[in-house]
């Protein structure tokens, strides 16, 4: 079956890129990202508890991982309701709750990975690949739901193909980080 070693090797995957990314920018994005399949493999065998729940609460820490440490500081108590409501969001829905939710939350990760982004031009006159990879990555993410909700593709062949292509950006980030000087070019 395709899709067993297409998971182990995007778990393997995964795990490697926050080695790679270790005390960067981006660190607790990855880690997140890279313990997440294995954690909710084994939430779900072992405990019986829902994939979609730990998807929206890591989802919700994701985006946190993607704020400052001066806005993380400056609004904790926001963030710990947030993320008390993100935990009461991830109880038992219907499917399509927890997909739209999702869809929303990877939505708000992309609009701060591109804000990210446009700072970064904006400010320094520069472009850094390792923020176009990290949107062509949410996009891919959000590209699965649309393709759930549209019915556009087979699910299963656009699930393995979006996979693959998430394998190959996580090979980019294990070969490169944030403050590489060669995948950061000067528009000036």
């Amino acid at each position: 079956m395709f899709s067993l070693p297409l998971h182990v090797i995007s778990i393997i995957i995964w795990l490697l890129v926050p080695l790679r990314q270790w005390r960067g920018k981006f660190f607790y994005f990855f880690l997140i990202l890279g313990l997440l399949d294995i954690l909710v493999s084994l939430f779900y065998d072992f405990l019986g508890i829902e994939q979609f729940n730990l998807y929206i609460l890591s989802s919700y820490l994701l985006i946190v991982s993607l704020q400052t440490k001066y806005f993380i500081k400056k609004y904790r108590y926001l963030l710990i309701l947030l993320f008390g409501l993100a935990f009461i969001a991830a109880t038992p829905y219907q499917l399509i709750e927890n997909q739209i939710i999702l869809l929303t939350l990877h939505i708000i990760i992309l609009v701060r990975i591109l804000y990210l982004f446009i700072y970064d031009v904006g400010n320094f006159s520069r472009v850094n690949l390792f923020y176009v990879f990290l949107l062509l990555y949410e996009i891919s993410v959000i590209s699965k739901f649309l393709n759930l909700f549209l019915n556009l593709v087979d699910g299963a062949t656009y699930f393995h193909f979006t996979t693959i292509f998430e394998l190959f950006i996580g090979l980019f980030f294990i070969v490169f980080r944030y403050d590489n000087p060669r995948i950061v070019f000067q528009l000036k």
